[in-house]
């Protein structure tokens, strides 16, 4: 969200994991190798099928260490959410807790899952409620750029807010 104001949203894309493997977020040097694979795994798809290099990556379930940080080299990005992924969590309540955590600079955590109509649902009120409000939905990349904050895999951020 930005001054007048703007939130991050739209078509960026965030790496992750590709496998749903049982991981030990205890990641150590050893694992070097097998976090660097998966990411060229994913990086290879996302550039197959969009044309264009990821420049974030979001951490599964958030989980995150130095290893992740020497190995993989994108922008790290977490943004706020609304536990969007339980489906026990209605449209109104996603709604209401997203538009409560809006600020300048925010990065919103929405979760595009088969069957996830609920989270499509609430934008339906988030988006104008938002708008009414004066923020400006942008892109990751037009965010990072409006505040002035390099993109950079060496900065030890993991970004829900980007701020100047």
């Amino acid at each position: 969200l930005y001054p007048e104001t703007k939130c991050a949203i739209g078509p960026a894309i965030a790496d992750g994991f590709y496998y749903d493997f049982e991981f030990d977020f205890e990641f150590s040097s050893e694992h070097f190798e097998e976090i660097e694979a998966e990411i060229d795994y994913v990086n290879d798809k996302i550039v197959e099928i969009t044309g264009e290099e990821p420049k974030f990556f979001r951490p599964p379930y958030i989980a995150i260490n130095n290893t992740m940080y020497d190995t993989i080299d994108l922008t790290f990005i977490s943004g706020f959410g609304c536990n969007d992924w339980d489906d026990k969590v209605t449209a109104e309540r996603r709604a209401k807790v997203i538009i409560r955590q809006a600020q300048d600079g925010g990065i919103i955590l929405l979760h595009d899952a088969q069957g996830n109509s609920k989270t499509v649902e609430a934008l339906h009120t988030i988006i104008p409620e938002l708008q009414a409000q004066g923020y400006e939905f942008v892109t990751l990349t037009e965010l990072f750029e409006i505040k002035g904050v390099k993109l950079s895999a060496d900065d030890g951020n993991l970004y829900s807010f980007v701020v100047q």
